[in-house]
């Protein structure tokens, strides 16, 4: 026994030889390549926002290709994928969508699925609350700015190097605001430029600082991001702003700024501040679909301005938010974006209903059946003399042709994964052509399956997709699914690993732009008639054009490449439901259906129609009632932005893009009279105690002041005022100590209007109603009451106009 020990010890001696190295060699491996990531802009981030890490990844073995990915310990993974030549050194910009959990994210490099490196990044999220701004500037000072605006909302400043600009537009929505102060010309890639379009298209607000460097700035922009043109470059007295002997202090660099023209032909406009001594506006600015340009006069960070005694209500007066969506109404990290594709994720859960099987095939199926149950068993038991066994014969028939008949079911549909893609096109105002496409896409799994699915884009773009998980459960939920690797990388973007349980359905989404240019649309005033028309110069065929504004609408039908229709909008009647001012955009469009479903004997809406019903109240929802004030194209198109999955993948798809753009409006008349309806009803941080009564949403009292805004649409700004009217009402009558202040822009103060407690009338002509529209269209109303409320009530605050544009 003991020499057959010892004959097995030198093989033993040999494997440990062997196989004791290779820990060794596998660390060797490791410590070939190095890993360094860091936050782009810090260690700040904001829930709902896309956060870019800069990952460079060193290379000093052989040659490999690694996948580069970051997320959180179990969430979402996204990725590219690198070619790492031997001493090669690459940095790449990753993309992460953060949630509230998202406060540690770990980098990390992968060969064939082995982890090579790892890095953690500890993240704090920023204040709900506050106004993030960053500051691109080349000036070795950071600016200082208030820590608060006069309204109490805390404010952000995090300093931005230029080179750190990302490509992406989603990079950037981190930030409500960009200032981009006292850089050199020619300092921004074009690609830092056309994110920073697509990032303001978005909704974001860029700020351009004066200065003696201003003029070079501009002309260094593009058209698109070019909100004025500068005249001169004059000194601005010191003593005029200080107005202290003693302090020395330079003049301030003043640059003469004048309005230019966009894309679309609109001029930019002066907004409502001045400085002491001086007539000329202090900042132009232009709007670039969802967002603003702002071109200042001053530079914001010189020493002088910041001596000024007025310098927080300047900030204060140039940052001040509003939001169409009412406060409490979502958690206060929700943006109006996160909250509108949340809304449109949860539209996915109606599922596509499935084609039959053939008709020819399922005949067969009960022919045969029959005859065999029937003469086929009578006959052959007859013949065999086995009459008895009927009873057992016809059942076993009958679960043989059950499960046949499952089995062909279950071969032509039973195992098809269901697609569901709804994509929003919304082409952007100034952009020169340019749409931002957003498609959501539900996939419902009749088994559980790890899917891998490639993303391709239909059309050309100008940015790369982004795509992440999205809950189908609306804005409320904050969480994100988990799992899954989304590639980012322009060579191959799709998502792997994504695990759906049976009979479940989980949700992606993506964001890019594409080119759509022709569609063109404008309303006419016409005295009292408002006309519309519609022309499609695109190659899609637009089905069900609907022109709407307020509660009218006109109904185009289906506009096919070349086509042009015009009409009157006429006034849709209210639903009892809706209130007195309130109306849905999908009433507008299929008001008729929905009516005629509630009628005796009607029918419930098709699955097609449902859908549609579904999307627009998705889309056009920003709380429990808000009208849409805004002038609206709205129309649907077969057509899709990217397209998910391969031909590998068997799948039943139901595909269906909403077009929604905001039309031109024309003024073929001397005077114009708005309703209230042409007022686009916003809140301000301070309006905290939102409610929704009779009459839609309105505010509940409370001795502190709340501020809402009303704004006009963007082609009327500038509009002349002779007349405004202020409307007020209540549910169960206006309560006693009521208090409504309207915003003079001349002076800056707070103007109490006499509204009485009469419920006869409650409508208020307001006197100079010039000095309370801004040159923006904006009207600010201040409500409080200081008495203690005997029995809750809603208030609602309106506007009415007359007026003329230059």
């Amino acid at each position: 026994m003991k020499s057959r020990s010892l004959h097995w010890l030198p093989v033993l001696l040999a494997l440990v030889v062997l196989v004791a190295p290779m820990p060794a060699l596998r660390a060797a491996q490791v410590e070939t390549l190095s890993l360094q990531a860091r936050p782009l802009f810090g260690d700040l981030f904001r829930t709902a926002t896309w956060f870019p890490v800069v990952v460079e990844v060193e290379n000093r073995g052989v040659d490999r290709t690694v996948q580069v990915q970051v997320g959180t310990r179990d969430g979402a993974q996204y990725a590219v994928l690198l070619e790492l030549p031997r001493e090669a050194r690459k940095a790449v910009t990753l993309y992460a969508y953060m949630t509230p959990s998202s406060r540690r994210l770990f980098v990390r490099v992968l060969e064939d699925g082995r982890e090579l490196a790892t890095q953690p990044l500890q993240l704090m999220p920023a204040n709900a609350r506050a106004h993030v701004i960053g500051v691109v500037s080349d000036r070795d000072r950071p600016l200082r700015l208030p820590e608060r605006l006069p309204d109490g909302q805390p404010l952000l400043v995090m300093p931005v190097i230029s080179a750190d600009l990302p490509s992406h537009p989603l990079g950037l929505t981190m930030f409500h605001t960009l200032l981009l102060d006292e850089i050199t010309a020619n300092e921004l890639r074009d690609d830092q430029q056309m994110a920073l379009h697509e990032w303001v298209v978005r909704g974001g607000r860029l700020m351009i600082g004066g200065g003696d460097q201003l003029p070079g700035l501009l002309a260094s922009l593009s058209a698109s991001l070019r909100a004025a043109h500068v005249v001169e470059v004059r000194p601005l007295s010191a003593a005029a702003l200080v107005g202290t002997p003693g302090v020395a202090v330079a003049d301030v660099p003043f640059a003469r700024l004048e309005p230019v023209a966009d894309q679309a032909g609109r001029l930019s406009y002066r907004l409502p501040l001045t400085l002491p001594g001086i007539d000329d506006s202090i900042a132009v600015e232009q709007t670039l679909g969802q967002g603003l340009i702002t071109v200042l006069a001053v530079p914001p960070g010189h020493p002088t301005l910041l001596a000024w005694d007025g310098w927080s209500f300047f900030w204060g007066e140039l940052l001040r938010s509003a939001s169409p969506l009412p406060p409490g109404f979502v958690p206060e990290q929700t943006s109006v974006d996160s909250f509108l594709e949340s809304n449109m994720a949860a539209s996915l859960t109606s599922l596509p209903a499935l084609e039959f099987p053939p008709l020819g095939l399922l005949m067969v199926l009960v022919a045969t059946y029959i005859l065999l149950v029937g003469p086929g068993t009578f006959l052959l038991l007859r013949h065999l003399d086995r009459q008895a066994l009927g009873w057992i014969v016809v059942p076993l028939i009958t679960l043989v042709f059950a499960g046949l008949t499952y089995g062909v079911g279950f071969w032509q549909r039973g195992n098809a994964v269901l697609f569901n893609q709804v994509t929003l096109i919304e082409p952007a105002a100034g952009s020169g052509g340019v749409a931002r496409a957003r498609s959501f896409l539900g996939i419902f799994s009749p088994q559980r399956e790890e899917y891998t699915l490639p993303v391709q884009t239909v059309v050309s773009s100008r940015v790369p997709p982004l795509m992440r998980p999205i809950s189908i459960q609306g804005p409320w939920d904050m969480t994100l699914p988990s799992g899954g690797i989304y590639h980012q990388d322009d060579r191959f973007s799709a998502v792997r690993d994504l695990t759906i349980a049976q009979w479940s359905m989980r949700a992606l989404m993506t964001d890019t732009s594409i080119p759509l240019e022709g569609l063109q649309s404008r309303l006419i005033f016409h005295g009292e008639r408002l006309e519309g028309e519609v022309t499609n110069n695109t190659p899609l065929i637009l089905r069900e054009a609907h022109l709407m504004q307020g509660n009218q609408v006109l109904r185009l039908g289906d506009l096919a490449p070349g086509a042009t229709a015009s009409g009157v909008l006429q006034v849709v009647q209210q639903d009892q439901m809706f209130g007195t001012v309130f109306v849905p955009v999908s009433y507008l469009m299929y008001g008729e259906e929905l009516q005629q479903q509630g009628l005796p004997g009607g029918q419930p809406l098709g699955p097609d129609l449902q859908q549609r019903v579904r999307i627009l109240d998705a889309r056009f929802s920003y709380g429990p009632g808000q009208h849409q004030s805004e002038p609206l194209l709205v129309a649907w198109a077969d057509t899709a932005a990217v397209r998910f999955g391969d031909e590998q993948l068997r799948v039943d798809r139901q595909e269906l893009a909403l077009i929604t753009a905001v039309p031109r409006i024309e003024v073929s008349v001397t005077e114009v009279n708005l309703s209230e309806q042409w007022m686009q009803v916003q809140f301000e941080p301070s309006a905290t105690n939102f409610c929704y009564g009779g009459q839609g949403n309105g505010l509940a009292l409370m001795p502190q002041p709340q501020v809402l805004q009303l704004r006009l649409p963007r082609d009327l700004y500038g509009l002349r005022p002779t007349a405004l009217t202020l409307l007020t009402s209540g549910d169960g009558g206006w309560p006693d100590g009521t208090n409504v202040a309207l915003y003079d822009w001349v002076t800056g103060n707070w103007v109490v209007q006499s509204v009485g407690s009469s419920m006869a009338d409650r409508s208020f002509a307001v006197a100079q109603p010039e000095r309370f529209l801004s040159s923006n269209g904006t009207v600010r109303m201040q409500v409080s009451n200081e008495l203690p409320q005997v029995a809750f009530s809603c208030v609602y605050l309106g506007i009415s106009v007359r007026g003329a544009l230059p």
